[in-house]
């Protein structure tokens, strides 16, 4: 999702305009806070990322966290062995969910109100909530995974590029690599 608003659009294009082809962007583009915006939106979550090495999650419950500008993402082994990426906000309260760096874990329990998760996401368990909820609905958000000759790769995009041409060129580089 982009956070520019049109004010903001028009305020980067005068900016990129200041660059002079064959020279280096004018030094304020390295440190414009809108400039930043607008990479994270238009590069880092419009697209897919290198996440990590599958040998980091090897079995159903290993996990990894993964920073992209303030989203810390749980990347998983799920039960189902497929790797899952999980926005690591309980969705009760907004706690953080994991606070190690990595680990194995059967179930991801959230620590303030004890929320408990499956590896999937799903919610499992919740403490003194009011009846007539729907857990279903009430899942960790979840974003793109896919995994490649030992490789992960995400987006945190609601609509991300198709994967599958840049998954046959890994595939055939990375696989005689034995990753």
């Amino acid at each position: 999702m982009l956070s520019l608003t049109a004010a903001e659009m028009v305020q980067l294009k005068q900016a990129l305009e200041r660059r002079r082809p064959g020279h280096g962007l004018p030094r304020d583009l390295y440190h414009d806070p809108l400039v930043y915006r607008a990479e994270m939106d238009f590069i880092w979550r419009s697209g897919w990322l290198f996440a990590g090495h599958s040998c980091q999650i090897p079995k159903p419950g290993n996990y990894f966290l993964y920073d992209v500008d303030g989203d810390s993402m749980i990347i998983v082994r799920g039960n189902d062995l497929q790797v899952h990426a999980l926005y690591n906000v309980c969705r009760h309260r907004g706690s953080i969910i994991c606070d190690a760096a990595q680990g194995s874990v059967k179930r991801f329990v959230c620590p303030y109100h004890q929320w408990t998760y499956d590896l999937d996401g799903r919610l499992l368990l919740w403490r003194g909530m009011q009846d007539g909820l729907d857990k279903s609905e009430l899942g960790l958000h979840a974003a793109h995974a896919r995994e490649v000759e030992g490789l992960i790769f995400i987006s945190l995009s609601q609509a991300p590029p198709d994967f599958d041409p840049a998954y046959k060129t890994i595939a055939e580089v990375a696989r005689p690599q034995g990753l």
